[in-house]
């Protein structure tokens, strides 16, 4: 059977490490980072240091990729209309999640019970990443009942 992920590729300017790192002391799993020193392309040295390409796994539920975009390229956008929701039943989890994105960035809607039963909040993380996180056992605005 094949079966199919979607996994978040987040293009940075410069700060993939750290995001990604700051993802895996909050999140934990196993992070891979490669640098464009380490391809096997010709680069600028000054992009060496630079992630090629970095992988976040997380206990089977979550995959997080990001790279550091070449400085000759135009940088990513600086705000972007895709959110990552993170769902589940655990809350003191998620509330810790929460807290730990809140670090450094701006809660936009408080972790508060919701009309559909559920605890939900957003949070953009101090990379400008906007988050969702939805305690309960429906997807985000997903009527129990429908």
């Amino acid at each position: 059977m094949n079966k199919l992920k979607l996994t978040p590729y987040i293009d940075r300017d410069g700060d993939a490490r750290e995001m990604l790192e700051f993802y895996h002391k909050l999140l934990g799993g196993k992070l891979r980072l490669s640098t464009f020193g380490e391809a096997p392309i010709k680069t600028p040295e000054s992009d060496h240091g630079r992630i090629s390409h970095g992988r976040l796994d997380v206990e089977g539920y979550l995959t997080i990729m990001a790279d550091d975009v070449m400085r000759d390229t135009p940088p990513p956008p600086k705000d972007s209309n895709i959110n990552l929701a993170l769902v589940g039943l655990d809350e003191d989890k998620l509330r810790k999640i929460f807290d730990g994105l809140s670090a450094g960035g701006k809660v936009t809607m408080a972790l508060e019970k919701q009309f559909w039963g559920d605890i939900f909040g957003m949070v953009t993380d101090k990379f400008g990443v906007h988050w969702l996180i939805n305690i309960g056992d429906t997807e985000p605005h997903e009527p129990k009942n429908g």
